[in-house]
């Protein structure tokens, strides 16, 4: 199940270095840090306290509609379409009351010139937290539509229930709801949907269209780890020293292979992976004694 072209970490137990990697791996090319900035409308986000000036505020709303006025007003959509709405918005709709208030209380304030609003890591963290199991689908060449596309998944035979967005004429948004089907689609890194390759990226909070995540599923092997130290729980453990665990080989859960467990893990790419990692005993434990 090892990706392709997707380079093992090999590890090493006992008291106990562990992971070794066997070939460099170069990331790809990684957007840039920084601010997404909207079309003649987004700026930089500034601490500190700011003040949103009574002429600007007037200024912004000159010729609009309240915000009262903007969510009362009715829009006539057909039924498929009030369908399809609820059923993703649904995603969002996961916040509390208070998280909605909390947005809705936020001061808007002017840096440089132009309105901006603040919003911290632990509420944008919370924000994504519904996307947790979404992943995005690129097409470098042909793109099927998104008939097409809808149709084919439906053959994947996922566990659970998924949805299929647009993005632009290249990507698109999988939303899944099962850990399970989120890493058997992330850990085949190509799929083909009507005969055009697909890959398969991370989502995060970063992702833009123009660059790539240097996020992927990477197999990492522990060498001669001792077989009771080899249950799904431990591993699991041992494995977020390198990266988010995803799953472990069925060799591995069945015991069928005494040389060495394997545990496939999400890493960036952009940082150094650990050559090894230890396994501490804190009380030893004396195996065969009479």
């Amino acid at each position: 199940m090892r990706p392709a072209g997707m380079p093992v970490n090999r590890l090493r137990s006992a008291g106990m270095p562990v992971a070794r990697q066997q070939a460099n791996m170069r990331p790809p090319q990684a957007a840039s840090s920084g601010l997404l900035r909207l079309p003649n409308f987004s700026a930089p986000i500034a601490p500190g306290p700011h003040v949103f000036p009574q002429e600007a505020q007037s200024a912004l709303n000159n010729g609009r509609k309240t915000y009262a006025a903007a969510v009362t007003e009715k829009q006539a959509i057909s039924s498929s379409e009030c369908s399809m709405r609820k059923s993703f918005a649904s995603v969002l709709q996961s916040a509390p009351d208070s998280a909605y208030h909390q947005f809705l209380a936020k001061e808007p304030f002017l840096h440089r010139g132009e309105p901006a609003l603040t919003i911290t890591a632990d509420e944008e963290a919370s924000l994504a937290e519904p996307f947790k199991f979404t992943l995005v689908g690129k097409f470098s060449h042909r793109k099927p539509s998104m008939v097409e596309v809808r149709n084919s998944f439906q053959k994947f035979g996922f566990t659970g229930d998924f949805k299929i967005r647009l993005i632009d004429f290249k990507h698109i948004l999988i939303h899944l709801t099962y850990e399970d089907d989120y890493s058997r689609l992330f850990l085949k890194p190509l799929w083909f949907i009507m005969g055009c390759p697909m890959r398969v990226l991370k989502w995060t909070c970063d992702f833009h269209p123009d660059a790539e995540t240097p996020i992927a599923p990477v197999w990492i092997s522990f060498p001669l780890l001792p077989v009771h130290l080899r249950a799904k729980e431990f591993l699991f453990a041992l494995s977020k020293l390198v990266g988010v665990p995803l799953r472990i080989d069925e060799a591995t859960a069945d015991l069928l292979r005494p040389s060495e467990a394997r545990v496939c893990v999400e890493v960036n790419l952009e940082h150094k992976l650990p050559d090894r990692v230890w396994i501490e005993r804190v009380n030893p434990v004396v195996f065969g004694s009479l």
